[in-house]
């Protein structure tokens, strides 16, 4: 965690927008352009960085046959050539890691009920009663986690009953998995879910000297809003122009 730190600085500082642009995209940034697929006219134009940089094969192409049927040889071709390699290895000090059980916008949505959560302090548990937390249902409702969960007003009560409790396994499972990725960022693996070796934070000392830091007010973690989120990302996009952030 100390090397994350280290490698990424301090988010709370300047804002989101200010960490990632003058710091913490850095880190994903390849050190080498990757390989890409190009027109060669002349075999004579080649370099030796280009011959031996990594695996590479000659390819006769028609250039009257359609897209369709290329695409096709093409990839038989690749499938049974015996130097096929199907991984690249990344040159950024942090490599994004392939995780294919996660789409883009269940990360996003885990993010939102994940600060969601944090930000109201709790769920309730039990009937809710003026000033009590939202329940595990409501949640899930207002962050979309399950429509299929959605009780219904023609729902009978053990219909009902039965969605509520569905909803509250999968806002307990998106919790689980916010908890699984952010455990996973702070040692530098993203996107990850997978298990991560439990260690103590602070030392007794350590945790003593940041309770008083804490009560100096020489700690003070910025609490994000969702509007706070949406002007941070906006700075960001405006700054690449609308561009991806891995261009």
């Amino acid at each position: 965690m100390k090397a994350t730190y280290e490698s990424f600085g301090d988010l709370h500082l300047q804002g989101f927008a200010h960490w990632w642009i003058y710091g913490a995209r850095d880190n994903f940034i390849e050190k080498k352009d990757p390989p890409s697929v190009k027109l060669i006219n002349n075999l004579d134009s080649l370099t030796d960085d280009q011959i031996t940089e990594y695996p590479w094969m000659i390819v006769r192409v028609p250039l009257n046959l359609g897209q369709e049927k290329l695409v096709h040889d093409f990839t038989e071709i690749l499938k049974s050539h015996p130097k096929r390699v199907a991984y690249r290895k990344q040159t950024s000090d942090y490599p994004l890691l392939k995780y294919k059980k996660l789409h883009e916008e269940v990360l996003l949505r885990s993010c939102d009920l994940w600060h969601a959560v944090r930000r109201t302090g709790g769920i309730s548990t039990s009937p809710k009663r003026k000033g009590d937390f939202d329940s595990a249902y409501e949640i899930g409702v207002r962050f979309g986690v399950n429509p299929n969960h959605v009780i219904d007003a023609t729902d009978k009560p053990e219909v009902e009953a039965k969605k509520r409790t569905a909803m509250k396994v999968a806002v307990s499972r998106m919790l689980s998995q916010a908890n699984s990725l952010i455990e996973n960022v702070e040692i530098g693996r993203f996107p990850s879910t997978d298990p991560v070796n439990q260690m103590p934070r602070w030392t007794a000392k350590q945790q003593k000297e940041l309770d008083a830091s804490v009560l100096r007010g020489e700690w003070q973690p910025r609490q994000m809003s969702q509007s706070d989120w949406l002007i941070e990302f906006a700075a960001v996009h405006e700054q690449y122009g609308g561009r991806r952030l891995e261009d």
